[in-house]
């Protein structure tokens, strides 16, 4: 049966937001690409409250961002999760976390980010950063991601992934420490963030 005239407008309008989504996100990355100041020791780690995880930081000093994560089988990538609590900002909106390859920079580096309002699959995505104008900020299949979803609950919403630990700026350390990168916004486009930081992260860190 040939597909009708709505659900080829209606294909057509998914690819339109798809493609404005992805735009979106890249100007703001390329607008705010200055340096954060970043982490001078690795941060505090602790056991996981989150079903399923092993260890976790707190991105924000209040607590209500957090990252989440166990390593995975065969030490071939991490299973991560994050969280924003109600009452951070980034429960209502998208929420990045990412790696850099220069402490405090937002590039060169490679971003997954979850955003309420797309739907599934490309609710979660990764981005590659590889310079501050709009033509080196896009999406990358480099780094590859699985188990993908974000769920949304009365007091958080959570970004859940696993992703490899190379095909990024640089394989992910197990042993040593993570110059990670973060941002989140209360605004359902990619049109600029609420906070973002930078942070030490060692994944064999002691809970």
């Amino acid at each position: 049966m040939a597909p009708s005239r709505f659900s080829l407008l209606a294909a057509s309008l998914a690819v339109l937001l798809l493609a404005t989504a992805t735009s979106a996100f890249a100007r703001h990355y390329a607008a705010s690409g200055a340096a954060v100041k970043p982490a001078a020791t690795a941060a505090a780690c602790t056991a996981s409250t989150l079903a399923g995880y092993a260890k976790s930081v707190k991105l924000t000093a209040d607590g209500l961002l957090l990252f989440h994560w166990n390593v995975a089988k065969n030490k071939n990538g991490i299973v991560a999760a994050v969280e924003a609590k109600a009452g951070s900002g980034g429960e209502t909106g998208w929420i990045s976390v990412g790696w850099t390859k220069k402490a405090g920079l937002m590039s060169p580096a490679d971003a997954v980010v979850g955003n309420l309002a797309a739907a599934a699959p490309n609710n979660v995505l990764a981005y590659a950063m590889s310079g501050k104008v709009l033509s080196k900020i896009k999406k990358t299949t480099a780094v590859k991601l699985s188990a993908k979803s974000v769920i949304t609950t009365a007091d958080s919403t959570i970004v859940k992934f696993t992703r490899t630990a190379k095909g990024g700026v640089g394989p992910i350390s197990y042993t040593g420490n993570n110059n990670m990168i973060w941002a989140f916004s209360d605004a359902k486009a990619f049109t600029s963030h609420t906070q973002r930081g930078s942070i030490l992260v060692n994944l064999a860190c002691k809970v």
